[in-house]
């Protein structure tokens, strides 16, 4: 009698529930490590650009500051939502000929640079703005504060919080920080 010997082409049951247990467990640990790494890549973007932006304006309101000849707005010893820098005096009338203003529009901190020219009959004013941070922060709670005293150069304190913008009503990462800095004239100067 022969004994024919067949060999079989195929799975068993216990090896196909044997490798669809182990995909699953692969495909969990790998769907796990996508959505981790694209959580963290929203909340690196919303720490990124608020520190940023953060930092590009302080330094641009000191700059400014420490530029300018007299600080206008806020007086000596108050507080404001605001800043006005006297940049120049004109020679005839020596009243301030240009300004930079920096407010919370909106949304938006705006930086406004205004020209007054005396020199003819009427007084004319040019005022350009500029919207200073992108589109991607919401500027508020801009708050300065006049710290100067006589026998020095004008000093002013600030504070403003920038906060990241949601996009599409998603709840992505949401991200706010506070941004406090001061600065002094270069030298001490009267209006």
């Amino acid at each position: 009698m022969k004994k024919y010997h067949t060999t079989k082409n195929g799975f068993t049951l216990v090896e196909l529930i044997l490798y669809i247990g182990i995909s699953s467990i692969i495909l969990l640990s790998v769907s796990t490590l996508v959505s981790f790494l694209l959580e963290s890549q929203v909340k690196n973007r919303a720490v990124m650009s608020v520190e940023q932006q953060g930092a590009y304006i302080t330094q641009l309101i000191t700059q400014n500051i420490r530029n300018g000849y007299a600080i206008q707005n806020p007086t000596k010893n108050n507080q404001t939502g605001s800043i006005e820098i006297v940049k120049t005096l004109d020679a005839r009338t020596s009243d301030p000929s240009d300004l930079i203003k920096f407010a919370i529009d909106g949304d938006d901190m705006i930086m406004h640079d205004v020209t007054i020219d005396y020199s003819g009959e009427l007084t004319t004013v040019e005022i350009i703005s500029t919207t200073i941070n992108n589109s991607d922060v919401i500027v508020t709670d801009l708050n300065a504060r006049n710290l100067s005293i006589d026998s020095a150069p004008d000093s002013i304190s600030f504070g403003f919080k920038i906060s990241y913008k949601q996009n599409n009503n998603r709840r992505e990462y949401i991200y706010s920080k506070y941004f406090y800095s001061g600065a002094s004239l270069r030298k001490k100067n009267e209006l």
